[in-house]
């Protein structure tokens, strides 16, 4: 008998795997010329199934100690600038059952602490990033396809909502408190996500080369299931831009800790800082750029995930075409409109120079 690899191995009447875990065995054989690759990943599998069946009893490469000793020795694993977040969610789950031996976790144990945390009033979005956190840890310890003591659990649902816009006039306070803080690095990447309508994960993964201030452009990586993009940069972003360079922002950051420091600089409260985004959006909505624009500029692959951005527009548009229709208000005044001249055709620049003329001479002002 030859051995393959890890639980394979070759006899005169083919290939023989054998998977021997904690949680059980099973073994199986393959006719001769069955690639390795396929044994391999039957074997791998046959593993995660009979961890599933008995999870009581999976062989964890390193959860032999309670919760909270793996919990420390999965910190050390980490290198990433949310860490103090990583390790807030987790910590979570800590005094729920830190001192279980953590291979006896169940999903009862996880079931009980979101019932709590829901009857505790605890946001849903709060609940699910510590579930991600507690899978990212079991996964990290024993295997990416371990069992965890989340899978099968019924999670709650974030409620939809609108994004709640937050006004220019608040974003230029609050870019101008962040000039006196200690560390102008959160300063340049407020004002960059603020100009650019841009994400955390977007700063996290630009380097130098992706940026052309001569250009005017900035090469964005794709996010969220999302494309890349070249964004081209007009006189705000490229103002915000030069603030991120000069302060060397490059690179990964807490992303909770930028919430609390934009937050400390005057940023609505029960508004998340990454609205900027949402109100960036809603702007461009505002101003008729069209969804399809609007997806371009975000990378969206799926021109409906553009909507809550331009339907408010369409809404207030919708709105004003009855506006008067039951006689028993005041009708708003109608703002002023700007022509499209690039657009118009040679009759209409013609039609349309003639009523200025006439216009001019009666001595009236032509409207804009």
């Amino acid at each position: 008998m030859k051995k393959l690899s890890v639980g394979v191995f070759r006899d005169r009447y083919g290939i023989r795997a054998i998977v021997n875990v904690a949680a059980g065995r099973k073994e199986k054989r393959f006719d001769p010329d069955t690639p390795l690759q396929d044994v391999k990943r039957w074997r791998g599998e046959a593993k995660v199934k009979l961890e599933r069946l008995h999870p009581q009893k999976r062989a964890g490469a390193i959860g032999r100690g309670t919760f909270s000793a793996d919990l420390r020795k999965y910190l050390k694993y980490l290198a990433i600038a949310s860490w103090k977040s990583r390790r807030s969610e987790l910590r979570a789950w800590e005094k729920r059952f830190g001192k279980v031996k953590r291979r006896r976790v169940t999903q009862d144990h996880v079931k009980a602490t979101i019932k709590a945390w829901t009857d505790a009033t605890v946001p849903p979005k709060t609940i699910l990033n510590r579930v991600r956190a507690l899978t990212a840890m079991y996964h990290t310890l024993d295997g990416r396809d371990a069992w965890t003591p989340v899978d099968g659990v019924t999670l709650p649902k974030p409620v939809k909502r609108r994004p709640d816009y937050v006004s220019v006039d608040i974003i230029q306070r609050v870019a101008d408190r962040l000039a006196e803080h200690p560390d102008s690095k959160w300063r340049g990447r407020f004002m960059v996500m603020a100009a650019c309508g841009a994400r955390p994960v977007h700063l996290k993964r630009t380097t130098a080369t992706q940026v052309n201030l001569e250009r005017r452009t900035w090469n964005v990586e794709a996010a969220k299931d999302g494309r890349p993009i070249e964004l081209p940069l007009n006189s705000d972003m490229l103002a915000a831009w030069r603030v991120f360079i000069a302060a060397d922002a490059w690179g990964d950051f807490d992303a909770s800790e930028y919430a609390r420091v934009v937050r400390a600089a005057g940023w609505p409260p029960g508004i998340a800082p990454y609205n900027t985004k949402h109100s960036f959006g809603q702007d461009l909505g505002k101003l008729g750029i069209g969804r399809e624009v609007i997806a371009d500029w975000y990378g969206h692959t799926d021109a409906s995930t553009t909507r809550h951005y331009v339907e408010n527009a369409s809404l207030t548009q919708a709105s004003a075409a009855i506006e008067g229709r039951l006689g028993w208000g005041t009708p708003a005044k109608k703002a002023a409109t700007t022509l499209d001249v690039a657009s118009m055709s040679q009759e209409e620049l013609q039609g349309l120079l003639e009523q200025v003329r006439k216009l001019v001479a009666k001595g009236a002002s032509p409207s804009r």
